[in-house]
């Protein structure tokens, strides 16, 4: 409880000392706080939510794929007004996650859980 409270805390104060002109670092410490929130709720609250759990399945192909696909296939066409500003780097960014998490589903129903059921029959 204690270090849950402190995090809370921390975060909170990082927030409000942000330079409110910035807006850059505005949104980096509210995603960071909301991330930061949900991971601690995650702790002490059994969500319910199918697609969280989901997102544990498909991870090991975000991890191997956020690269080639996110960031050097799907950021070409990220243009100069898009990095320009803010919020539709965010919008971007969000669209190009989905998108990931999308071919990363199909990954692991078409790759990952055949060799993970391939797996366990060769060590049975």
């Amino acid at each position: 409880k204690t270090l849950f409270g402190l995090t809370i805390l921390a975060l909170a104060v990082g927030v409000m000392l942000t330079d409110i002109t910035n807006s850059t670092y505005t949104i980096n410490y509210l995603v960071a706080f909301l991330s930061t929130l949900v991971i601690l709720l995650s702790i002490r609250i059994r969500w319910k939510w199918g697609m969280i759990a989901k997102l544990g399945d498909y991870s090991y192909s975000l991890y191997l794929f956020h690269v080639p696909i996110g960031v050097f296939l799907l950021g070409r066409f990220k243009s100069q007004v898009i990095i320009d500003s803010n919020w539709l780097n965010f919008a971007y960014d969000l669209v190009t996650a989905s998108v990931l998490i999308v071919i990363c589903r199909f990954i692991f129903i078409g790759i990952e859980s055949p060799m993970i059921r391939l797996g366990k029959r060769l060590s049975s």
